[in-house]
């Protein structure tokens, strides 16, 4: 039984497991579909809107730069809006590529290492994420009343609203009476030896200490005007692709696109969720009777244009920032469960 367990609890199984799910997407996304027709849209795309769908994504990565440096700056030891935009970009390559959230981890790294401290970092990108949740949140609510949408989008969007209404009264407790949670852990972590036991704790006040910008109102304004302004483009993005490619659908179906990517994306799988991203954009446009074909040239330019400019860019920011193999290496994390913070069709 444990033999049995280890071998599927292995990092390799699962890489194989994931891959195996990867490789039957692209197989139905590419069944009684003609490639050549596909390349030859994909030549036929308007321009004009590629370059207005770009924008917007220029726009999406600046708003959440901006956002998280709002976070990091709430103490005295500031961090320059160039280093969050690089952390902020290379984390979200990493994110594409690797499992296990390894981007957040380095963007807690290179920006933690810098002045704030990587405990209060990481607990800037925790409120950035629960952010994003509830947004997400609100979308899909505004989604169920525009049209029905198939069960399996309805039963984890249903359990996402849940745990963001959990995830945002946590929070709000944490930032209201922080000096009750921090004696509560004092408690519990009484066992440990008294070296360890001042670290925790130590890193559990830096951590929440981050919180402490919802006490603001001036800064509750400018955070939910930024993540409406992530969210906003997030949901621009694929509308502007859709008529690049003269697909008349409505602007409900971008949210419909991006409830389902968002839902989707957030599974492990090959790098850069090549296979799965395509198909998820032939499930989502087949609502709006868009065939498969087109369904699946549309999946692929957006990727594209979501997917590679940031990551060209944020190649040149790698060195930069002292992020080498053996580094990203380091950081791995284990392979953590369904990750749905992920916006902007990251993260």
């Amino acid at each position: 039984m444990n033999k049995a367990k280890a071998v599927f609890s292995s990092p390799i199984v699962k890489a194989l497991f994931w891959i195996s799910i990867s490789v039957l997407l692209i197989f139905l996304a590419l069944k009684d579909v003609k490639l050549a027709d596909v390349w030859v849209t994909l030549l036929q795309a308007n321009g004009r809107y590629v370059v207005l769908a770009l924008m917007s994504v220029a726009i999406n990565v600046w708003a959440k730069a901006l956002r998280w440096w709002v976070l990091l700056n709430i103490t005295e030891k500031k961090v320059g809006f160039s280093r969050v935009i690089m952390a902020l970009m290379t984390g979200q390559t990493l994110n594409w590529f690797f499992p296990g959230r390894v981007g957040d981890l380095s963007r807690a790294y290179v920006v933690g290492s810098s002045g704030p401290g990587r405990s209060f970092t990481l607990g800037t990108i925790a409120v950035e994420k629960v952010l994003d949740t509830l947004f997400y949140a609100l979308i899909f609510i505004t989604t169920l009343f525009l049209l029905p949408l198939p069960s399996w989008i309805n039963d984890s969007g249903y359990t996402l609203t849940v745990l963001t209404l959990v995830l945002v009264l946590g929070m709000l407790a944490l930032s209201s009476y922080p000096e009750w949670f921090v004696r509560q852990v004092e408690k519990l972590t009484f066992w440990l030896p008294e070296r360890e036991r001042v670290k925790m704790v130590a890193r559990f006040q830096a951590g929440i200490a981050s919180l402490k910008v919802l006490r603001s109102r001036s800064q509750i304004f400018k955070l939910t005007l930024l993540s409406a302004l992530v969210w906003g483009t997030a949901a621009w993005t694929p509308y502007i692709v859709a008529q690049a490619l003269s697909l008349p659908i409505p602007i409900k179906a971008a949210l419909v696109v991006l409830v389902v990517l968002q839902a989707g994306i957030s599974l492990p799988g090959v790098p850069g969720r090549i296979g799965v991203f395509q198909y998820l954009c032939i499930l989502a446009l087949a609502l709006f009777n868009v065939n498969q074909a087109d369904s699946l040239t549309y999946g692929i330019l957006l990727q594209a244009i979501i997917l590679l400019p940031t990551t060209m860019i944020s190649l040149l920011f790698f060195g930069a920032l002292g992020l080498g193999p053996v580094r990203i290496k380091a950081m791995k994390a284990p392979e953590s469960k369904a990750d749905t913070s992920g916006v902007m069709l990251e993260k």
